[in-house]
């Protein structure tokens, strides 16, 4: 009974130092963070943003952060596609409603895919990579011609690309393409004059972006019908896509008194791509957000042709590199309206050319973006600096009451890291040191709890200040109680920290030649007395 006393007391003192080592490769002892907390790639950085780009309103350069999600999705991949939405053959389908923003971890669209959004845009944060091998189908699709005196429907937007507007049945006007009140306004419908009851005019596409109007459905050349308005686009502060809408829908083509119209186009989508990793858009690869066609005022061409479907919208940030591997693989470009071949009835009318923003470390491949528009001065990506974010973590167990706390250490080391510290001794319900200074940790000896805040001022907008590991040494202290029965021997208690465990084993592997020798040991040889 001894040797068991002994030998425990032995095990205890080997268990004397203790470390806490985060990696970042899961958000595990992540409590809240304005810092980026990658488990992906398994380090903490800054936030990210653009700076000095142009929105066309302001005189100056402006500044933006942008968000890269926390990840909280997961992987974007083959195996889980159906958790995003639906899977009907090899089209997936997101719901914006439920997923207003994938949060992912990484994304891959397999080649044999493609993926378009309901009920709103598609937006994509990314901690690292973004592959597409697949297609993005965020396009407006084409008008339908009519057929006979049925007007044509209109096409659909999708990505929040709005829907065009249907042909006039015969002897009726088109309506206007679908839009956004106040911001996007769609490509009127073709108008059917009774008094004059010719063939019908187009409606005019809708517009893109700023001050890039869709045009005027034309009139007949016989007859006193008219044509679509144009579509309008009557905000001036959306440079900068603040508006996450698609783009406004065609009108559709009136009647005439025997024959009904086209429908109009649907108009482009809404597509962002924010990523911290590289964006790559390979050759089976393409983000199609174009305006839908104005459909044909009949096999005979008598109704008015449907107006063109605006182009939509396509944004990619990352400080990395974005590569494209032709040059007409992000598509914003306008539906045109449809020609028709009567000279009594009006054609439809051509939509404006969408946009896109699209800003990366690095470039590579061909120019990727066939549209009309991008911003005058794109601006540069890169990390937050000059101002410090916060990182805190989630308490620490030692499983003592005797810590006493040596230090804590990022890795790689940097000036540009400071720590705090706190300690507990009922992990923080009602007792808090509140924060302390690293340099003096030693204060909150025997405080069983502990957690730290990180605080990061980066100091280069390219080549961030980056933390790989954070450690936390400390000695766990040992604390011995013995309970005595009446009769028998004491019971020595010593609980240590978790972290130890593998200290207890090695311990074990220590005191085991000495368990085997004192199993293993001859007896004392004791002479037998003989009788003479």
């Amino acid at each position: 009974m001894k040797l068991l006393i002994w030998l425990l007391a032995f095990t205890s003192l080997t268990a004397n130092a203790g470390v806490f080592t985060e990696s970042f490769d899961t958000t595990a002892q992540e409590e809240s963070s304005t810092l980026v907390w990658n488990f992906q790639l398994g380090y903490l950085h800054p936030q990210l943003q653009i700076i000095g780009y142009h929105d066309g309103v302001q005189p100056v350069a402006s500044q933006t952060t942008f968000s890269v999600g926390d990840g909280s999705d997961g992987p974007f991949d083959i195996s889980t596609y159906s958790q995003f939405g639906t899977v009907s053959g090899n089209h997936i389908t997101i719901d914006a409603n439920q997923f207003p923003v994938l949060k992912v971890s990484r994304f891959h669209l397999d080649s044999a895919y493609t993926l378009s959004s309901i009920n709103g845009p598609l937006i994509i944060h990314s901690l690292s990579t973004v592959d597409i091998d697949g297609v993005i189908e965020c396009y407006g699709e084409n008008g339908s011609p009519a057929v006979g005196a049925i007007g044509g429907a209109g096409g659909i937007g999708r990505c929040a690309g709005f829907a065009g507007g249907k042909g006039g049945n015969a002897a009726t006007s088109g309506t206007s393409g679908v839009s956004l009140s106040g911001t996007t306004i769609s490509g009127g419908g073709g108008v059917y004059n009774p008094a004059s009851p010719g063939s019908g005019s187009g409606g005019g596409g809708g517009a893109g972006y700023i001050n890039n109007n869709g045009s005027v459905g034309a009139a007949p050349v016989s007859g006193t019908n008219t044509g679509g308005t144009a579509g309008l686009h009557k905000s001036d502060l959306d440079n900068d896509f603040q508006l996450l809408v698609g783009s406004g829908g065609g009108g559709g083509g009136s009647g005439s008194i025997n024959h009904g119209g086209g429908g109009g186009g649907g108009g482009g989508g809404t597509v962002i791509i924010r990523a911290v990793g590289d964006v790559n858009v390979s050759l089976t690869g393409s983000i199609l957000a174009n305006g839908g066609n104005g459909g044909d005022g009949g096999t005979t061409g008598l109704g008015g042709g449907g107006g063109g479907g605006a182009g939509g919208n396509v944004s990619i940030f990352t400080p990395a590199t974005l590569f494209t591997a032709s040059a007409s693989i992000i598509v914003v470009t306008a539906g045109n309206g449809a020609v028709v071949s009567a000279p009594s009835a009006g054609d439809g009318g051509n939509a404006s050319d969408g946009r896109t923003w699209d800003v990366a470390g690095n470039y590579s491949g061909p120019v990727g973006e066939t549209n009309g528009s991008t911003l005058a001065t794109d601006g540069s990506v890169g990390y937050v600096s000059g101002t410090a974010q916060v990182a805190v973590s989630k308490s620490y167990d030692t499983q003592s009451t005797l810590p006493t706390y040596l230090s804590i250490t990022a890795n790689p080391v940097s000036t540009d890291i400071t720590f705090e510290v706190a300690g507990s001794d009922d992990n923080f319900v009602s007792d808090n040191t509140g924060w302390i200074n690293s340099a003096a940790i030693s204060a909150i000896a025997k405080k069983r709890y502990v957690k730290y805040r990180l605080s990061l001022n980066n100091s280069n907008h390219v080549n961030p200040t980056t933390v790989d590991d954070v450690y936390i040494n400390y000695d766990p202290g040992t604390k011995e109680n013995f309970a005595f029965k009446s009769a028998g021997c004491g019971i020595v208690k010593n609980q240590p920290p978790p972290s130890q465990n593998l200290q207890w084993l090695t311990s074990l592997l220590l005191i085991l030649p000495l368990i085997l020798a004192w199993r293993l040991r001859k007896p004392k040889t004791v002479p037998i007395p003989v009788k003479k």
